[in-house]
């Protein structure tokens, strides 16, 4: 699982989102360096997933509806549709001909496995965190005293 162009423009458009204010897309889009139809699509995304709200009209724009410390990198991968697996062998209903002839693959095993400790590497990071480098900031603090 990669993150995407998509996920990172959203990440920006996030971390503007941090200061509590009402920011527009445009602004957003200006300050973040993002194409402005990417940045229409991402707040679509973001207002679905309930991690922004959305306004319109004169006095519109977005803020943020929740608090980025409860979301994690892994959610925002969902909301933003990018959820995939390390290997198509792996996607739910796939019909592996190898395991159908020879039994348990080797291969699937280890991949899953792989899978199951990059996702969970991913829930472990909160948003608020990752764009604030709050966690990183007090670890480097530590190891200078």
């Amino acid at each position: 699982m990669l993150i995407t162009r998509e996920t990172d423009y959203a990440l920006r458009m996030l971390r503007v989102l941090l200061d509590g204010e009402k920011h527009s897309a445009a602004e957003m889009a200006e300050t973040e360096l993002i194409p402005m139809q990417f940045a229409y699509q991402i707040l679509r995304k973001l207002s679905a997933g309930e991690l922004v709200q959305v306004s319109r009209g004169a006095a519109g724009g977005c803020r943020l509806s929740c608090d980025l410390c409860g979301v994690s990198l892994y959610d925002l991968m969902v909301v933003m549709g990018e959820h995939d697996v390390l290997c198509a062998c792996m996607e739910p209903g796939y019909d592996c001909r190898w395991q159908s002839e020879h039994g348990k693959c080797a291969i699937h095993c280890q991949l899953t496995e792989l899978q199951r400790k990059q996702d969970e590497a991913f829930r472990a990071v909160s948003l608020h965190r990752l764009l604030t480098g709050e966690a990183i900031q007090k670890e480097e603090m530590t190891q200078q005293m």
